[in-house]
């Protein structure tokens, strides 16, 4: 799984305790490797024809295929408040130096994954205990 569904677990999931709401609007699942995406959309996202990113997919040392995204720095970030952006780089700053094993191992310790039933849609109260941002 894709360390995208943690960064974008851990933005709304720290949005969401901060200040009651999400950024996304996705729901999550508990998976084996952590959270992802309600619905496996992470590829219909990854895939998506964008003007805004490009995907490319890389084979690693031991075969494993990934999927790199790049910016190409043409959004309009005033569609998002400053708030959002403070959740946004807070997730981005603390996990960007992260392998995808790390943050896997990271989202085992929030309790959010630790209490929900395999396959099973994890609450958004378990935002309150969100260890992110106390790290």
């Amino acid at each position: 799984m894709s360390s995208l569904n943690k960064y974008l677990w851990y933005i709304d999931f720290l949005h969401f305790k901060r200040y009651s709401r999400f950024i996304t609007g996705l729901s999550y699942i508990r998976y084996t490797y952590g959270p992802v995406i309600k619905g496996f959309v992470y590829n219909e996202i990854a895939t998506y024809p964008s003007d805004k990113f490009s995907g490319e997919e890389y084979e690693t040392e031991d075969g494993a295929i990934k999927t790199s995204f790049k910016s190409r720095r043409n959004y309009d970030l005033s569609l998002l408040t400053q708030e959002e952006l403070d959740t946004i780089n807070t997730v981005i700053n603390f996990l960007k130096d992260k392998s995808c094993r790390c943050i896997s191992e990271l989202s085992h310790q929030e309790l959010a994954w630790q209490k929900t039933p395999m396959k099973e849609l994890i609450s958004y109260e378990y935002a309150k205990t969100l260890k992110l941002e106390n790290s």
